[in-house]
């Protein structure tokens, strides 16, 4: 996974990538987040309305998954959008509008525009537009099946 996050404000702009390894549901599941060499930087569990972050330096609750990223990464991710993106869909119970009517490869979702054209090929690629108070996101996911 990369994710660039531009300059917002006083925040210069970043890059990161990792590797990661994310099971569950939208409800209960963990994430782990590891260097591209595959040292581990972090776990994350979450259940609805909790989210704990693991690090070598202990462990940290969170109120949600939102609260838990917006603190590692300075911006919230969808991880539960990114799960269902990850099957080849928007995620359920979210509404979302395709580039055309009914496209579920090219689509709007959660302020995210999605496209899942390679995701045969292995790749996801969302961008989150930068507003007023918010930093624009570039994530981009490799999928290895």
């Amino acid at each position: 996974m990369s994710l660039k996050l531009a300059a917002f404000d006083q925040e210069a702009a970043k890059g990161v990538q990792m590797t990661f390894s994310l099971d569950g549901t939208p409800a209960k599941g963990t994430l782990d987040l590891s260097t591209p060499l595959g040292t581990r930087m972090a776990s994350v569990q979450w259940r609805e309305r909790m989210a704990v972050l693991r690090t070598s330096e202990g462990e940290q609750p969170f109120d949600s998954l939102d609260a838990l990223t917006r603190h590692v990464l300075g911006e919230p991710l969808p991880i539960p959008a990114l799960m269902a993106w990850l099957e080849g869909a928007p995620a359920p119970g979210q509404p979302w509008e395709g580039q055309t009517p009914g496209n579920q490869e090219q689509f709007t979702q959660a302020g995210w525009q999605v496209d899942l054209r390679a995701r045969d090929s292995g790749y996801i690629d969302a961008q989150r537009a930068p507003t007023a108070t918010q930093r624009g996101i570039t994530l981009r996911v490799r999928i290895d099946h």
